[in-house]
């Protein structure tokens, strides 16, 4: 899968539920990832797929991802939103849309998928990520 990125980050996993279980598989399925807590960030190329509770919206996967702007490789910005629409696509629930202009030019999609059972948003993410990280070369 990612190329380039320790996978978890020993020490600040979950330590139980589906969020630890969530971990564990991306650590044996060799996906990249970062743990804090009950928060999990996993890399898929460009990409950031994050679960996490929301104080708004309960249980969510974020997916986010960088917007294009004039002068990018159209490739590589392409390739990014390409790939969290799979991602998105294989979530189940409504999606809420941001964008958010981290810095002066550095746009970002950002999704945000609520999910009643973390159970299920776990099992949906391992299958999204797994597939779309499947059907990428990673170049970052």
């Amino acid at each position: 899968m990612a190329v380039g990125f320790p996978e978890g980050i020993p020490g600040h996993a979950s330590l139980e539920g589906p969020y630890k279980w969530l971990q564990e598989m991306l650590r044996e399925a060799g996906v990249s990832f970062e743990a804090e807590g009950e928060t999990t960030r996993i890399h898929v190329g460009s990409v950031i797929v994050e679960v996490k509770d929301d104080p708004e919206h309960g249980s969510i996967v974020q997916v986010q991802a960088p917007l294009p702007v004039p002068g990018d490789n159209p490739g590589v910005a392409g390739e990014s939103l390409r790939l969290a629409g799979e991602i998105i696509a294989r979530l189940h629930g409504s999606v809420y849309y941001e964008v958010e202009e981290l810095a002066p030019g550095y746009p970002l999609l950002r999704a945000i998928i609520p999910y009643e059972d973390e159970w299920v948003l776990v099992r949906d993410v391992y299958e999204a990520v797994a597939s779309a990280g499947s059907n990428i070369i990673n170049e970052y």
